[in-house]
């Protein structure tokens, strides 16, 4: 529920204009007017001008939505002091870790990339891969 919160609440934002300097400002139709880049037609389209704040937005809010903790794939992490053990779900890019001292409590990290899987899962330390790579940089919930 609450990555659905955050992804309507990110939407919204972005749809709004993103503040000041979003897609929708004034001041960016004036500079790219300037630069050669309006379609001489004033109906706020911009030929030529991409910021890409929309790419991909479909796609994570659908993988998002669909996602289950029944599609992280887990491994036993019996030799960790850190986790009991650790899961991916590879459709849906995300990390799922059970600390020793939470279980049963889950923790879920979004948008996390194959390779930093990869890198995760072979490390000769789960904790401190986790300490220097993993926490606070992906966006994260406790499942209970």
């Amino acid at each position: 529920m609450k990555r659905v919160l955050i992804a309507v609440l990110a939407l919204c934002f972005c749809l709004s204009g993103c503040g000041e300097y979003g897609p929708s400002s004034e001041k960016v139709r004036e500079e790219a007017y300037r630069e050669g880049y309006s379609d001489g037609h004033d109906d706020g389209y911009l030929a030529g001008y991409d910021d890409g704040w929309n790419d991909g937005m479909e796609e994570a809010e659908a993988a998002a939505a669909s996602f289950d903790i029944s599609d992280l794939e887990w491994q036993d992490t019996p030799d960790s002091t850190a986790f009991s053990r650790i899961g991916y779900a590879a459709g849906y890019k995300v990390l799922g870790v059970v600390f020793r001292n939470s279980d049963p409590r889950i923790y879920l990290y979004y948008d996390f990339p194959q390779s930093e899987w990869d890198s995760f899962r072979t490390a000769e330390s789960w904790g401190g891969y986790y300490n220097e790579h993993i926490k606070g940089q992906y966006e994260s919930e406790r499942v209970d």
